[in-house]
């Protein structure tokens, strides 16, 4: 295949997944609006009434974070693509595949490189949780016990 062909077809890719992108962008835009225009209204009641408020203020905070969350990385999927730097892993600098790129047109890692973050974050998550030093092992914690 000659390489205008292929560039031609690259380019023609990654307009549908900018306007993926695009479209995904205004209804987190619209999404974000609904959430924030809901007026926050005292609730006068009983406190299971009042708890019932209060959980959903925190759901709707919820949802909202979660998307500007996304949003922000749509809008930086968007500046990669004006640079000519999308699909590129932010990490390693390797290409991130079709199919990761395909169900998440904002990934900015691998998916090798995102395995590692998440296995990093869960090994420090669980470290913190329990306060255990990282160079200790299980037999050391044992000895310990049974003196």
């Amino acid at each position: 295949m000659p390489l205008e062909e292929v560039t031609y077809q690259m380019a023609k890719k990654l307009d549908k997944i900018k306007e993926k992108l695009l479209e995904r962008r205004n209804e987190l835009l619209t999404r974000i609006q609904e959430l924030t225009s809901v007026p926050t209204q005292s609730v006068s009641g009983d406190k299971v009434d009042q708890a019932i408020a209060s959980l959903e203020r925190e759901d709707t905070s919820m949802h909202l974070q979660v998307e500007i969350s996304e949003l922000h990385d749509i809008q930086d999927a968007l500046k990669r693509i004006e640079r000519g730097e999308y699909g590129k892993c932010e990490s390693c600098g390797k290409r991130i595949g079709a199919a990761r790129l395909e169900a998440l047109p904002y990934a900015m890692l691998c998916l090798q490189c995102k395995q590692m973050e998440e296995n990093e974050s869960e090994a420090f998550q669980t470290r913190a949780r329990w306060e255990i030093p990282e160079e200790t092992t299980i037999e050391e914690g044992e000895e310990e016990e049974a003196d």
